[in-house]
């Protein structure tokens, strides 16, 4: 709910920290269905298979980017700016997003499923991506189309609430995709991802009615421009950051495919894979952040810079141990999750666990950014981690293959992540030293393993032993506050736990 008057930034972050608990338990319940489909996947899939998959699913994500037009953010952004009151406002926003949105899906799925004969023949070489894609296109109708109705769940923050469902949605989604792989292989698991889409979304309906029915929200087509260019002029460039990103990943994965084979792209995938579950901790912050942000920029901007360097420094504190921790152990985790093939990503892994913790942190930079508006900053940012990505892919990936892509992909976020530390502190005037002490702690923690490797491969008691440094040096790092914030849900969960019946 939105308070009457201003709110003081520790009151915002203590809120963002108590919203964090529920979204970090929601993520992390999805992060392990996504672990169990995984495992299913990979070790049912050969990595030919794997790779093909890989492809479809980054298409999809492509045509997913396109058709929401960047509108779900918009609606979280301007709702999340409406005084009490401004339901009949919120309405017409809402409305006019679900029209703009339903047009791009439609234009988008049907041209994924003209374009999939040409794909297959032309570019892969595949039959099967002919088959597969117009199947996988048919999830954007649901998933795509109603985002902006989704999207009023964080705007109100019902975090709570929105994590249940997601948990609820998470399990489900497992023996979906495990019956439908193990009966149907590849084509099973691009059904899954349909079925699975479809899930989440049905399981949020009754969620979005109570919050509809209690804020008197309705959709409302509206007759004139103005709600229209309002949501475009904040959405076009959010999509379009989100469009340099995705496409170039899918170009390098292409570009991985033709110069080696779909096998060295499913063994990046599987370090990929691994590497991404850590993406729950910065998912778990953002999801309150954003509204938080918006909210905090119309009452109380001069608070902001402070608000965001907490966030920055916890986030970054949160993700070290777990980053360092695939870093340290890939082959065995790998085998436990993937086998035997599984534990081959290892090196892949290394690097792409690395780049997931820049990218985490500058993705709360991104957040911030769309929380005060600035979105074409944000796109002319992801231009420049575009244009080093690829650049570095198309240099290493001929020779390097699978490893030549995760090194661009780690150097891309690396410098992503300085740019968007120097944007924070020229535009709110962030105290850098504070970030500073952070990030060079990180780096050179993240740094040390990855020689350590080399030096003394497979060394698990040295390996530990710079996990307790790190915990040592980060316990040491952190503020009072800081300290306080971050253990606020976890005396909230005891508090919890220990209540009388």
């Amino acid at each position: 709910m939105v308070g009457s008057g201003p709110v003081p930034s520790e009151t915002k972050a203590e809120r963002m920290a108590a919203g964090g608990l529920y979204s970090f338990a929601s993520k992390l319940a999805v992060r392990v269905a996504s672990i169990v489909n995984s495992i299913v996947i990979v070790r049912t899939l050969g990595l030919y298979d794997l790779g093909v998959l890989s492809i479809i699913l980054l298409l999809v994500v492509v045509g997913s980017t396109v058709a929401s037009l960047g509108l779900p953010q918009a609606v979280v952004k301007f709702l999340s700016d409406l005084p009490e009151g401004g339901n009949e406002e919120a309405s017409r926003l809402i409305g006019a997003a679900i029209i703009l949105t339903l047009v791009a899906t439609t234009v988008t799925v049907v041209t994924l499923i003209a374009a999939s004969p040409l794909l297959a023949a032309a570019v892969y070489g595949e039959p099967l991506v002919a088959v597969l894609l117009p199947v996988a296109a048919l999830g954007l109708i649901a998933s795509a189309g109603l985002s902006p109705i989704i999207a009023t769940i964080q705007a109100y923050e019902h975090i709570r609430e929105l994590g249940r469902k997601d948990i609820a949605a998470s399990i489900l989604s497992m023996p979906t995709t495990v019956g439908l792989v193990l009966s149907l292989g590849l084509l099973g698991a691009v059904v899954a991802s349909v079925v699975n889409a479809l899930i989440a979304i049905l399981v949020r309906v009754t969620l979005l009615r109570s919050i509809w029915k209690g804020r008197g929200l309705r959709i409302v087509v509206p007759q004139r421009r103005e709600p229209y260019r309002k949501l475009m002029n904040y959405a076009f460039p959010a999509m379009a950051a989100g469009l340099l990103v995705v496409p170039a990943q899918w170009l390098a994965n292409t570009l991985l495919a033709a110069n080696a084979s779909f096998a060295e792209l499913g063994r990046y995938t599987v370090g990929m894979s691994l590497a991404t579950y850590l993406f729950f901790i910065p998912d778990s912050i953002g999801l309150p952040f954003l509204p938080l942000v918006s909210r905090l920029n119309r009452e109380r901007p001069a608070d902001l810079a402070v608000f965001l360097l907490r966030t920055l420094r916890i986030t970054t504190f949160l993700l070290l141990p777990p980053t360092m921790t695939i870093i340290l152990f890939p082959e065995p985790i790998l085998g436990l999750l993937f086998g035997t093939k599984g534990a081959l990503s290892a090196p892949v892994a290394r690097m792409l666990a690395a780049a997931i913790f820049f990218a985490g942190n500058a993705g709360i930079v991104g957040l911030a950014i769309a929380g005060i508006g600035r979105t074409w900053d944000g796109l002319a940012i992801n231009m420049i981690w575009a244009t080093v990505f690829l650049s570095l892919s198309f240099l290493l990936v001929p020779t390097m293959k699978e490893v030549g892509l995760a090194i661009a992909f780690l150097s891309a976020y690396v410098i992503h992540y300085c740019v968007t530390i120097a944007y924070a502190s020229m535009r709110w005037s962030i105290r850098i030293k504070g970030v500073a002490q952070s990030s060079l702690i990180s780096a050179g923690f993240l740094g040390a393993s990855l020689l350590a490797n080399e030096i003394v491969p497979g060394s698990s008691v040295f390996g530990i032993l710079i996990l307790a440094a790190v915990l040592i040096v980060e316990g040491r790092s952190m503020s009072q506050r800081e300290k306080e914030v971050l253990s606020l849900p976890i005396r909230r969960l005891f508090g919890w736990l220990n209540r009388p019946p």
